[in-house]
């Protein structure tokens, strides 16, 4: 199969739209001009004929006055710019505008032409044939008049078709002309074609060479049907594909950045000269470290030795490794790194960092938990087992000795229930996730229902209880049963460890958005040492103090956390010989 090229289509297309526009120009307009032009002619002459009618039915000459007709005549001739020949009803010719009077009445009798028969017939005829006079092509239009006598005469008028073949002549050499001058413009558009041809070319080098470069959202821009379209549309696919999969490489790769930077654990990239390739926000936050780190070294944005030991024997060994690292700083922190080489680069070395200090703290308070609730039920469970041996050995020969131990039992019986009951309560509280349901409680009517039970406990110490809390008359919203463990709880410690006579107050103040209670004693105060652990479960100022008065360590751990749950805040002021304040806040109502 012949492939043409670029310039050789170019101008075989313009050869032959040239051919065919002459050709169905020659074959269709030629005729058709001819017959429009002709049309139009006939339609004019019609007009001029009735128009000259109408002059010669105003003159009504004489029949014998042969000078004024042929006047007549050559006056209708001028003004309608053709020949015009006035006839009377027997066709004698009685003037014509291109004969002279002399030989007008020479004139051959016009009554069998054609026109003037129909125009006899009719009131108008036409007429298309050559003139004997003028021995041209002629077209006739004839229409009849009334002379003195009330007797038909006839108008003539007559054109040449010269005209008519003159314009198509002039039609046909225009066609001739316009046809060279799109040979001619064929001959210029073919030598532009090889021009936009070479451009073409040019122009898809220049794109392949910036596509080349990187920049693939260049496009050809070249359409053409041939072969620069065709390459042109398969580097322009080749474009679109390559772009889509680095988009879709792209967005991978935002993804995983995303991920990184959302992640709470710390990743650590190392190139193989141990300088810093990434390091994500979480690494940062546990670090604390601000600002850029890319390309700095280990040790100068990680002051671990333990950390750069252990990138290098996963470096060396080229296997995964796992250490804990600690982090100097009050409070100490734990990190658990894995750190494993990557495939990417060699040399290369990952690193994942996982904060475990709370685990390790929880894993702490859970042991300290356990020993600390061994050791409380310890004790008076082995009061219990030694009380309950010496009442068998002294039952029926010691009566005193037996009711002492009858005694002693059921006191630690009541420890060991209160502390079980206790450590229900704050399991209960710890376990369940869903928040507590706040109601709204007027403040003095509540804490009046709160103390009334303490009031004879309070008297027999001689010690005042006072409720303070009239001035504040909005609302408070709080868990009925938690507040009153909260307020039960502060109350009950305020009498246990303040002897008396003294005074234990209970104040309510109205703040912003809450209102703070207060519980102050006149007792012997709390050491500084010992505030910021009291809210510590099992934490006791005076243990054996305490034990003795039937305290369990639980109490106060479970008033702050009913507190944070009600939305509040729990907080101490003591100093020793001048007693003790515990605060709390709840949401107003």
């Amino acid at each position: 199969m012949i492939r043409w090229g670029i310039r050789t289509k170019l101008f075989a297309l313009a050869l032959g739209l040239i051919a065919a526009t002459v050709l169905v120009a020659s074959l269709l307009l030629t005729p058709r001009l001819s017959q429009l032009l002709t049309e139009r002619l006939r339609e004019d002459l019609h007009r001029r004929t009735k128009l000259a009618v109408v002059a010669v039915d105003k003159a009504r000459l004489s029949r014998d006055d042969a000078a004024k007709w042929q006047a007549l005549s050559l006056e209708l001739g001028r003004e309608a710019e053709a020949r015009v020949t006035l006839l009377a009803a027997d066709g004698t010719v009685l003037g014509d505008s291109l004969v002279a009077v002399q030989e007008v009445a020479h004139l051959e009798n016009h009554a069998l032409r054609p026109e003037i028969v129909q125009a006899r017939n009719n009131g108008v005829g036409e007429s298309l044939r050559s003139s004997h006079t003028l021995g041209a092509q002629m077209l006739y239009v004839a229409q009849t008049f009334h002379d003195d006598n009330d007797q038909h005469g006839v108008v003539r008028l007559a054109l040449p078709l010269t005209e008519v073949e003159r314009l198509v002549g002039v039609a046909n050499r225009s066609l001739l002309l316009a046809g060279a001058m799109a040979l001619l413009f064929a001959v210029v558009l073919t030598a532009a074609a090889a021009v936009l041809a070479s451009r073409s070319a040019e122009r898809l080098t220049q794109s392949a060479q910036r596509m080349a470069a990187g920049d693939l959202a260049c496009r050809t821009g070249v359409t053409q049907a041939d072969e620069f379209g065709e390459l042109g549309r398969v580097l322009d696919q080749l474009a679109a594909n390559l772009s889509a999969t680095l988009l879709e490489l792209r967005g991978e790769r935002d993804l995983l950045a995303g991920i990184l930077d959302t992640m709470q654990e710390g990743v650590l990239l190392l190139d193989p000269y141990d300088a810093v390739v990434r390091l994500n926000p979480g690494l940062g936050g546990m670090l604390q470290i601000d600002g850029a780190v890319v390309g700095r070294s280990l040790l100068e944005v990680v002051r671990l030795p333990a950390l750069k030991t252990l990138v290098a024997q996963v470096r060396q060994s080229g296997s995964p490794g796992r250490a804990e690292l600690e982090l100097p700083g009050p409070p100490p922190q734990w990190l658990r790194v894995s750190a494993v080489p990557t495939t990417r680069r060699p040399g290369e070395v990952l690193c994942v960092c996982v904060d475990v200090s709370e685990l390790l703290r929880a894993t702490q308070v859970r042991r300290d938990f356990v020993a600390n609730a061994s050791h409380e039920l310890r004790t008076p469970v082995a009061t219990l087992a030694a009380a309950a041996e010496t009442l068998q050995q002294s039952l029926g020969h010691d009566p005193e000795a037996s009711r002492q131990c009858a005694e002693m039992i059921g006191r630690h019986a009541t420890r060991l229930g209160q502390l079980v009951a206790d450590l229900l309560e704050l399991s209960r509280a710890e376990a369940t996730a869903d928040p507590l349901v706040l109601d709204s409680l007027p403040v003095e009517a509540t804490v009046q229902k709160l103390l009334e039970p303490f009031k004879a406990r309070a008297g027999s110490k001689g010690i005042q209880l006072f409720n303070e809390t009239t001035s504040v008359a909005v609302p408070m919203r709080v868990h009925a049963r938690a507040f009153e463990r909260v307020l039960s709880n502060l109350v009950d410690n305020a009498l246990k460890y303040g002897p008396g006579p003294g005074s234990v107050t209970v104040r309510a103040v109205l703040l912003a958005d809450f209102v703070e209670f207060s519980v102050i004693d006149t007792g012997p105060g709390i050491a500084s040492q010992h505030l910021p652990r009291l809210f510590e479960r099992f934490y006791r100022v005076d243990p054996g103090r305490s034990r003795e008065l039937g305290g369990t360590g639980l109490g106060l751990a479970i008033v702050r956390h009913y507190v944070l749950a009600m939305g509040g805040q729990v907080q101490v002021h003591s100093q020793v010989g001048q007693g003790s304040t515990f605060s709390f806040t709840v949401p107003r109502g």
